[in-house]
């Protein structure tokens, strides 16, 4: 008995490598860039605080080609330079948005950054919401490529 039930102990671990099953029933991806939600620090209306757009390689290999972090920022606030990293820039359009641009090579298990100042509007309050996204040709989990953060008004 004790054979038969190593036997299909064994069968079963190899099945969920062949499927690609990982610890805790999630799927194991070669590469999956997932946001993570980051609240910015509260500010005063008038103020200023900052967007740490975090982005995590939750997959088993390094990316393969470079990626693209968009943040788009709540009405009522305005990007202040400087960015990190630095080839961020602000795009045209209704909202506020900033997109950065990262390398390939991002390794399983590590993190990139985007860094964008935001200054709040003079009349602002309450709680304002914005979005992260991440961007990869060959990202096979758009899931978890978009988070929304709050930036709380102090004061």
């Amino acid at each position: 008995m004790t054979r038969k039930w190593v036997a299909a102990a064994a069968v079963g671990c190899a099945m969920g490598v062949l499927m690609g099953a990982a610890p805790g029933g999630r799927q194991a991806w070669e590469q999956d860039l997932r946001v993570e939600r980051l609240d910015p620090a509260p500010a005063p209306a008038g103020g200023l605080t900052e967007v740490h757009a975090f982005v995590y390689n939750d997959g088993q290999e390094s990316v393969a080609g470079a990626f693209t972090v968009t943040v788009t920022l709540p009405a009522g606030t305005q990007p202040e330079e400087p960015y990190f990293p630095r080839n961020c820039h602000t795009l045209a359009g209704a909202a506020p948005v900033v997109q950065c641009s990262f390398p390939s090579g991002l390794q399983a298990g590590q993190s990139a950054t985007a860094l964008v100042p935001v200054r709040l509007g003079p009349d602002v309050r309450g709680v304002l919401v914005g979005s992260v996204r991440v961007a990869s040709v060959g990202d096979p989990n758009p899931s978890n490529d978009v988070k929304q953060f709050d930036i709380v008004v102090s004061g």
